[in-house]
């Protein structure tokens, strides 16, 4: 399920959050459907702890990110946002390191991509993440300006096969476009880093796309259903935080 939101400078970007369009009422959410399918990632190998693509050629933009760690790279398990909270996009997160000097994948990993993607106006992504990354460790830092790059490039594969015009006409369209996504983000990220940085975020979106299921209402459109399925979210979500407490 691939989503629209408006960019601080007039634009359009595809956001990584997905629960905040999947609840808009202009058809829950822009989807991945029709058009030529996006260009696979390249896989990429670990060879003598360093990354390479498989074959040996260079992918768009330089080396790709493991599909898992890389030796001497975490993938931390780190503090997942919970369940549809919403990080304010200003001013730019910071980057985050371990104990070990490397860099953090978490959700407020993404939700800091996706600043600095939204707040760098005309400068190189490298020159955006920079200021993220000042206060981390060198290799840390040298990780998160990768990572920032390569999902810059893979917010503008996106964009190449997103059509805004059309709407999904099915919840098991919302579904299977969403399994597309995940397909995607496991392919330019690897599987681990994908889980870390985009899992809670798809947990909820296949939340809300259940609830959606369950909603037998007769004649309803998907944006009634749509917001429905809110309503029981946000009442399963205050119902849980007592007990969380």
């Amino acid at each position: 399920m691939i989503i629209m939101t408006a960019s601080p400078h007039g634009g359009r970007r595809v956001a990584g959050g997905l629960v905040l369009a999947a609840l808009t009422v202009a058809g829950v959410a822009l989807l991945l459907r029709g058009g030529e399918p996006t260009p696979a990632a390249p896989q990429a190998v670990v060879q003598g702890g360093t990354v390479a693509q498989a074959g040996g050629a260079a992918g768009p933009g330089g080396t790709l990110w493991p599909q898992g760690p890389e030796p001497g790279f975490t993938v931390s398990a780190g503090r997942p946002a919970p369940a549809g909270e919403a990080t304010p996009l200003e001013p730019v997160g910071r980057f985050r390191a371990d104990a070990q000097g490397a860099l953090v994948l978490d959700t407020d990993t993404l939700r800091t991509l996706e600043q600095v993607l939204a707040f760098r106006r005309d400068r190189p992504v490298a020159e955006a993440a920079r200021e993220a990354t000042s206060a981390l460790p060198e290799r840390a830092q040298a990780q998160a300006i990768e990572l920032a790059e390569r999902y810059g490039r893979y917010e503008q594969s996106l964009r190449q096969v997103v059509s805004p015009e059309r709407a999904p006409q099915s919840v098991d369209e919302m579904a299977a476009d969403l399994q597309a996504l995940q397909a995607q983000r496991q392919q330019w990220f690897g599987e681990a880093a994908a889980r870390q940085l985009f899992g809670a975020d798809e947990a909820v979106t296949a939340r809300l796309i259940q609830l959606m299921r369950e909603d037998t209402a007769p004649a309803a459109s998907l944006e009634e259903r749509a917001m429905r399925a809110q309503a029981r979210y946000s009442a399963e979500q205050a119902a849980a935080a007592p007990a969380a407490r």
